[in-house]
């Protein structure tokens, strides 16, 4: 039973170990509350983190990458954007963690090597995806078309110079004829006259 204190009537006394236990109490959570506000402050930055990375991938997604037309360079490139998208997230946690004075996870060092892995493998596959890629198509086909103007063209001349050439020899038998028919005519007219 609780026993008054300094004749206060009807009020309990409390005893000061009540009081320093009610105080850690209220301090405890205090500091619950604050861990909850920072791990709830976290929790936004990581999904603010993903969501900006996941807008960035679209958007990259539908304007860079609608230029390429070989499916290497499209799944190379598609790979190296996920692990800029994943190091992004990544280094967001890592900052976070750092900041609270964590130690970086194992799991943490494995989404790092991932990461590493999607660049590289990204990045090989874009650089031999490369070797057909619409440029050199279009070159190709470019210099096939100019080959085969030129060959064309030649041709054209040649049938041009061809049909010049027959015109003249054909003249020139004519001129030729005609000249001989006058050498045989003089010719006759020299031996009637004769």
């Amino acid at each position: 039973m609780v026993k008054p204190v300094n004749g206060d009537k009807g009020k309990a006394a409390i005893s000061p170990l009540h009081q320093i236990t009610a105080e850690a109490a209220k301090l405890q959570k205090i500091q619950e509350d604050l861990k909850r506000i920072a791990s709830e402050k976290d929790s936004v930055l990581s999904v603010f983190g993903i969501w900006a990375g996941l807008i960035a991938f679209i958007a990259i997604e539908f304007n860079f990458l609608k230029t390429l037309y070989s499916w290497q360079e499209f799944v190379g490139f598609s790979l190296v954007l996920s692990a800029l998208i994943f190091g992004f997230s990544a280094t967001l946690e890592i900052l976070i963690r750092l900041g609270k004075n964590q130690e970086i996870t194992k799991a943490h060092k494995f989404l790092c090597g991932i990461i590493t892995l999607l660049l590289v493998g990204g990045f090989s596959i874009a650089y031999f995806g490369n070797e057909h890629s619409r440029e050199k198509k279009i070159d190709e086909f470019a210099a096939t078309k100019f080959e085969k103007g030129c060959a064309l063209i030649v041709k054209s001349c040649e049938q041009k110079i061809d049909s010049k050439v027959d015109s003249i020899v054909n003249s020139f038998d004519k001129r030729l004829e005609k000249l001989d028919l006058e050498i045989k005519q003089i010719r006759s007219d020299h031996n009637a006259s004769t």
